[in-house]
């Protein structure tokens, strides 16, 4: 997975990527309010977020899952790629990119079926500066119901001539659909797609 390799034209370049999988214990932070009765423990596939029902906040529990060792700089570009285990049924995870100080956050709709699946949320012109190497990317799934695993995450500068721009100019060519990294899936690929230059959520 992940983004056009840099050096490509229109690519992006990969600026902190975190594995997940097999550690020993949750590696950076937790936080679940009193109440919410959520869980988070580390596995052999990533880290196991365990949410028993939808909470009134999207926010608990929320998960740090990068350390505080990137940069973001306003006006630049990111894309966040995270690879996460959904459980059955609907919900919406949030995405915070940014440090404690300035951050935004997106929403990111999903449909599971306890597999895999490849987030992509974009983060274009991104409105604010942070400290540096005081960045992280924030996972919060709230209202998600069930056993969120996640396995990895990477975040990516998207350059002005961005990949985006690029797969766009392609999917309008063929008829292909692209994933927002530009690559191209097949109809059984589920988050958002480019086709014909068109941004949609593919179920």
């Amino acid at each position: 997975g992940g983004a056009i390799d840099p050096g490509e034209e229109g690519g992006s370049a990969l600026i902190w990527e975190e594995n997940l999988a097999g550690l020993d214990a949750v590696p950076y932070w937790f936080g679940s309010s009193e109440g919410t009765d959520a869980t988070a423990e580390a596995t052999a596939d990533g880290i196991a977020l365990m949410n028993p029902r939808k909470q009134d906040q999207i926010w608990t529990p929320q998960t740090v899952v990068t350390a505080d060792a990137f940069t973001v700089e306003e006006d630049h570009n990111y894309l966040v790629v995270i690879e996460v285990k959904v459980p059955a049924g609907e919900g919406t995870y949030q995405v915070q990119l940014g440090s404690w100080a300035t951050n935004f956050q997106k929403e990111v709709p999903v449909v599971g079926n306890d597999d895999w699946q490849t987030l992509e949320i974009e983060f274009p012109e991104y409105g604010g500066t942070t400290d540096e190497n005081a960045a992280h990317v924030v996972f919060q799934n709230g209202w998600v119901v069930g056993t969120s695993v996640v396995k990895s995450v990477k975040v990516y500068e998207v350059s002005e001539e961005t990949a985006i721009q690029s797969v766009k100019k392609a999917a309008k060519a063929n008829g292909a659909i692209y994933n927002l990294a530009g690559q191209k899936v097949n109809a059984s690929y589920t988050g958002i797609v480019i086709k014909d230059g068109k941004k949609f959520i593919q179920k």
